[in-house]
């Protein structure tokens, strides 16, 4: 009798740990699929964004956006003096602007989303600075003054938003 307690005892003892061995080994399993999932989130966020356009669907924008450049440059050639320099500069701004935008949702990164935040702020520092020539010498200063002031605010404000994006 005193055998088979010992032996009932025993397994009892195997069983239980075997169920203490297989309950380690899940959270062992547990442990190893949680660090996979956190290091497959941490790769995902240093992969660049996916692309919202296909090359196709990009170089057709920018033929576009070309197309649209020369027909306002040509629309600039009824005008004269200045109007006709802040038509052409507003034209070239445009493209340009239009281009910057048309590369960040290409790229899709914050980077570009950046450069093209930049790109704008000195289009407009260009009209703004040709816009300011039709004004007396006296206010051309404070107004070329006025714009560079805003062109500085607007890269500033690219830089800290990209920043803020970079860091989420």
């Amino acid at each position: 009798m005193n055998t088979r307690l010992i032996s009932i005892a025993v397994s009892a003892a195997f069983l239980s740990l075997g169920a203490a061995s297989a309950s380690s080994a899940s959270d062992t399993m547990e442990n190893v699929k949680n660090s996979t999932e956190s290091a497959v989130d941490k790769t995902i966020d240093k992969l660049p964004p996916k692309r919202t356009m296909t090359r196709a669907e990009y170089s057709s924008e920018k033929d576009s956006i070309e197309a649209n450049y020369k027909t306002a440059k040509a629309s600039c050639d009824s005008l004269t003096g200045n109007a006709k320099s802040v038509c052409k500069v507003e034209a070239r701004s445009d493209e340009k602007s239009k281009v910057a935008d048309l590369e960040a949702r290409y790229k899709g990164t914050p980077a570009a989303d950046k450069d093209a935040r930049i790109t704008k702020a000195k289009a407009e520092y260009d009209i703004a600075k040709q816009k300011c020539e039709d004004q007396p010498a006296a206010e051309r200063s404070a107004c070329k003054s006025s714009a560079k002031a805003e062109q500085d605010r607007a890269i500033s404000d690219a830089k800290a938003a990209a920043k803020t994006a970079s860091a989420s």
